[in-house]
């Protein structure tokens, strides 16, 4: 069952990444669409999660609107405040496990999982709690659009959440720099990072499939200085640009990275011809490096022509 068919809509009215809204790095956003002040949010370690709450149930769908697994003993915490105040709504939250790291309770939960979990899983994923940061009415969600700003969204939800459950608090950032104070102090407290929402009313409504300017997000990273080996050639309107590096990694694994910010489309063109370019040392830098040796989001850096000597 997808998120659709729950609801008792069209089952394919929105697929992949068309069903919800995205989060993108602030450095990738234009300085023009960042109005300050904004509002800070600590961004938890966890999996993005979907909680539906009706008459008949709540169920918790992932991202793409796949319903999510092994989550019984959440649902029925949510269930048991039928008669409460919280309403019939779409909550939007972060599905967190102190326990075990991401990997694991991302492949607990996974809509694709078959195999049944152990018994120690099992213990594990009693430590799983839903950390709440937005909710829409189901007609916004069904139609991909809520002229609501956040803030509005959010004191909805403040106002209605039982105490027992966790409401990720707001901060006002008054300018850049409270921001960058914000986050040093979220990420000493060894959080994951921080998203920031507009405050703006005419900026911070909310779009299915929208990645960019309305929600923004600021995270911890790793940072490795790699030789590239092979290049990739992009398709269609990428054609005769470089899209992705290939670099030598650990244990004679190898690394794919798109590109990161501050390379141009001319840069991809002209990389593309440059017989330099492999053997070359470029950072590579990415949102952590994963409990199985991988890099989570990597993207390619600047070129470093000061050293000759990879990290790795």
């Amino acid at each position: 069952m997808n998120i659709f068919d729950f609801l008792g809509v069209y089952s394919y009215l929105r697929t992949g990444n068309k069903v919800t809204q995205h989060v993108k790095h602030i450095d990738e956003v234009p300085d023009s669409k960042k109005h300050w002040p904004m509002i800070g949010q600590v961004k938890k370690d966890g999996v993005y999660c979907l909680v539906v709450k009706t008459d008949n149930g709540t169920k918790l769908f992932s991202r793409t609107g796949k319903e999510l697994t092994n989550v019984q003993m959440l649902t029925r915490q949510i269930d048991m405040y039928v008669k409460s105040n919280m309403p019939n709504a779409i909550y939007i939250t972060e599905l967190c496990n102190d326990a075990c790291s991401l990997e694991v309770i991302s492949g607990m939960i996974s809509p694709n999982r078959v195999k049944p979990i152990s018994k120690d899983l099992i213990a594990t994923l009693s430590y799983s709690y839903l950390a709440f940061h937005d909710a829409l009415f189901f007609n916004e969600f069904i139609e991909g659009y809520s002229s609501r700003a956040y803030i509005e969204r959010f004191w909805w939800l403040a106002k209605r959440l039982p105490k027992r459950f966790d409401l990720l608090d707001i901060y006002f950032l008054d300018k850049e720099e409270d921001a960058d104070k914000f986050y040093d102090t979220v990420i000493a407290k060894n959080n994951e990072g921080v998203v920031f929402k507009q405050l703006d009313y005419k900026m911070s409504d909310w779009k299915a499939g929208h990645k960019g300017y309305r929600m923004m997000k600021r995270v911890r990273g790793v940072s490795y200085d790699l030789r590239c080996i092979d290049i990739e050639e992009g398709k269609g309107k990428y054609a005769g640009k470089v899209t992705n590096l290939i670099f030598r990694w650990k244990n004679d694994k190898t690394i794919k990275a798109m590109l990161g910010k501050g390379w141009t489309h001319k840069d991809a063109e002209d990389m593309l011809y440059d017989p330099d370019v492999i053997g070359q040392i470029f950072e590579v830098h990415a949102l952590q490096e994963s409990s199985k040796g991988k890099l989570r989001l990597p993207k390619v850096g600047e070129r470093r022509h000061d050293k000759c000597r990879p990290d790795v």
